[in-house]
């Protein structure tokens, strides 16, 4: 199992959590799911499947960078970021992350940017 794998809760308005279920360590493919609350008129929690790549400060780490995107066509939402993080005793409890939700609507869509961390649970 890698390192990276795990629940994530967000402290950022908008995001909930940010679950890395499956993590290659050796071609680092990523995938998972991201829980959003777009706040967009209509539209309350939404759970994207989301996949991902990232790779290793110098292979091994403690660093890691990565990027991830998902989306959900039933309300047109699509969101994509990338984080870095630093493992401390072998797991990374803490990931930054900054990217943005589009979300397409009738009136033509809405934008969303953030930046925020992530908790390991």
């Amino acid at each position: 199992m890698s390192a990276i794998q795990g629940t994530y809760k967000s402290t950022t308005p908008g995001i909930s959590e940010l679950v890395i279920s499956s993590a290659d360590d050796s071609n680092g493919q990523l995938s998972g799911i991201l829980t959003v609350y777009p706040g967009a008129e209509g539209v309350d929690q939404v759970t994207l499947n989301i996949t991902g790549h990232y790779h290793y400060q110098n292979s091994v780490g403690p660093g890691v960078s990565m990027w991830i995107g998902g989306w959900d066509d039933g309300p047109n939402l699509y969101v994509g970021m990338a984080l870095t993080g630093t493992a401390s005793g072998g797991s990374f409890n803490l990931l930054l992350g900054t990217g943005g939700m589009v979300i397409s609507n009738d009136s033509g869509g809405d934008a969303f940017p953030w930046t925020g961390t992530f908790n390991k649970e």
